[in-house]
């Protein structure tokens, strides 16, 4: 029975240790990007504005000059104002190159709004794609957004 177990042990730890590096070490830049756009998608979602702001440089700007706590002066009081927010992410392209990497994304947002008495959405339809650059800046082995572009 005890050679049965550690028999049993073994395989369960070659099993959980082929997970782990194929789900955290064996990863494309691409994927590692991909990861960071869903990071800053459930943070949105969830109103963290602690967790949506790790994933920015200090020295980040966007396309209309703003700085980070610009942005997450926005973010903070559109996250007071709405509810039930939502983004689905129709697609994303994503090139890396070396330190630095460049994403596509296209998204729908939706939101309720906290100050009508009607519940509303913000954005009430799904053909309303919205696009957003993102310029990525590896800063030791994860990746940060630098700068966005609206288009």
């Amino acid at each position: 029975m005890k050679p049965f177990l550690i028999f049993l042990f073994a395989i369960v730890l070659l099993i959980l240790t082929g997970w782990v590096l194929l789900n955290f070490v064996f990863l494309s830049e691409e994927e590692r990007i991909e990861r960071v756009i869903e990071k800053g998608r459930r943070s949105v979602e969830n109103g963290s504005i602690f967790s949506l702001r790790n994933l920015f440089t200090e020295d980040y700007s966007d396309s209309s000059g703003q700085s980070l706590d610009e942005i997450m002066g926005s973010a903070q009081c559109m996250f007071s104002d709405t509810a039930n927010r939502k983004i689905h992410i129709a697609g994303s392209s994503i090139r890396a190159s070396g330190d630095k990497a460049e994403a596509e994304v296209r998204y729908v947002f939706h939101c309720q709004s906290k100050n009508s008495f009607i519940d509303h959405y913000l954005s009430a339809n799904n053909s309303d794609v919205r696009t957003v650059r993102i310029v990525f800046v590896k800063n030791s082995r994860r990746w940060k957004i630098c700068h966005t572009d609206h288009m």
